[in-house]
């Protein structure tokens, strides 16, 4: 429609996420400090991905439908998707470095899951389907740590 607001000013105030907690912020402590354990992260984010989404995260959504008809929102998205993305697998690669991460686990493919499941969990909400928290972090700490390298591994001694 010709004059009707573009979507991407309307979802511009999206891209900046440090406010969210589905997906860690861009630039906040995890990349400020790469010896924070990354663990840590997957697991505090991920037990977040259960919670009912806010209207921002819908956004994000309603921006991913939008890029198939819109080549200005697939731009944007393009870019914010793989920004997001190769910032992740930055992350992952520096714990890889450090020994907390499987190196022969691939970290784009760690980071594509992580994305995969933060967008899909915004789409399976609590009440189309719910888990329990004990269920849902129990699945959770199982993935991640099938990835996490233990003390032992990482050749730390308590």
């Amino acid at each position: 429609h010709p004059g009707a607001p573009r979507p991407t000013r309307r979802l511009s105030h999206i891209w900046d996420t440090s406010s969210r907690p589905h997906l860690p912020p861009r630039r906040d402590g995890w990349s400020a400090d790469p010896q924070r354990s990354i663990v840590d992260m997957l697991m505090r984010t991920g037990v977040g991905l259960t919670e009912r989404p806010d209207a921002d995260r819908y956004l994000v959504i309603e921006a991913l439908i939008a890029v198939r008809r819109d080549p200005e929102v697939a731009a944007s998205m393009t870019g914010y998707v793989r920004e997001r993305a190769e910032w992740m697998t930055g992350l992952i690669e520096q714990a890889q470095l450090r020994g907390e991460i499987d190196a022969t686990v691939s970290a784009r493919a760690i980071a594509h899951l992580a994305t995969a499941l933060a967008i899909g969990s915004t789409l399976l909400t609590p009440d189309l389907h719910d888990v329990g928290d004990e269920e849902w972090t129990a699945l959770l700490s199982r993935v991640v740590t099938s990835i996490a390298r233990t003390e032992e591994q990482m050749g730390i001694r308590t």
